[in-house]
């Protein structure tokens, strides 16, 4: 674990590091089985004496919040002397908009046939195709040099393949640099609200719809009307005044 420790001056050091352990071994930041930094790695961080650290380490063991392995290194106990309390209220609030924001539905078992947007039929995926090609890829030949920043628009070959694709089946004229590839829709959206939107524009989609996009939009701080739908899709007598979808 990557501990940090926030000195506030040099005066009683080990006093500062047992309380902030200590702390953070209540509110449950570091748990039961939790490994300490060695003392000496610790001392080095913080560029005061190992001792200082030691003395922490020992004070909380007496009490019961770490033990010692030989060879192993410092832990926290299944158990310490003082009560262990709820995590500290933090001071942090989001925007008033975020509790107009509804949650994602959790997963729901036991569903035979499920159909939301968004999840399709995993059985039909070829697993087998994408093994042989991962493994292709991730040759050291291939990988070219792996720390190295990508394209933050995706890798150019694939958006010339994207392109291209398009182009085909599409009649859409575009190369590879007109092209950016994301993770999914909802950051397609996002990039796409951030460029042309503007915190409290007014956003028509379609009701009922995809609850991903309502939700993106109301995150972002725009007026969503829901606009109903009939068999040739939405509605555009429906549409409110001086909406931008």
């Amino acid at each position: 674990m990557d501990l940090h420790v926030s000195l506030v001056g040099r005066r009683d050091l080990v006093g500062q590091i047992y309380a902030q352990l200590r702390a953070a071994i209540l509110d449950g930041r570091l748990r039961a089985g939790d490994a300490l930094p060695p003392t000496r790695e610790l001392a080095r961080r913080l560029a005061i004496s190992r001792n200082t650290v030691g003395v922490a380490y020992d004070r909380l063991a007496a009490e019961g919040f770490l033990a010692s392995r030989v060879g192993a290194g410092t832990f926290v106990r299944e158990t310490g002397s003082a009560a262990r309390g709820a995590p500290a209220a933090s001071p942090l609030r989001p925007r008033a908009r975020w509790g107009e924001v509804s949650l994602w539905p959790a997963p729901m078992p036991g569903i035979r046939w499920d159909f939301r947007a968004g999840l399709p039929d995993t059985t039909l995926f070829p697993y087998e195709a994408w093994r042989r090609i991962m493994a292709g890829v991730l040759r050291r030949s291939a990988l070219g040099d792996p720390g190295a920043a990508a394209d933050p628009a995706g890798l150019p070959g694939l958006r010339e393949a994207v392109a291209r694709h398009v182009g085909v089946s599409r009649s859409v004229r575009a190369n590879g640099r007109d092209i950016v590839v994301t993770s999914g829709v909802q950051q397609a959206l996002d990039l796409i609200v951030r460029v042309l939107l503007e915190p409290g524009d007014v956003v028509a989609v379609e009701d009922p719809g995809y609850p991903p996009v309502r939700m993106l939009l109301a995150a972002a701080g725009m007026r969503v009307r829901g606009v109903p739908v009939d068999a040739e899709g939405l509605r555009v007598d429906a549409l409110p005044g001086g909406a931008t979808w």
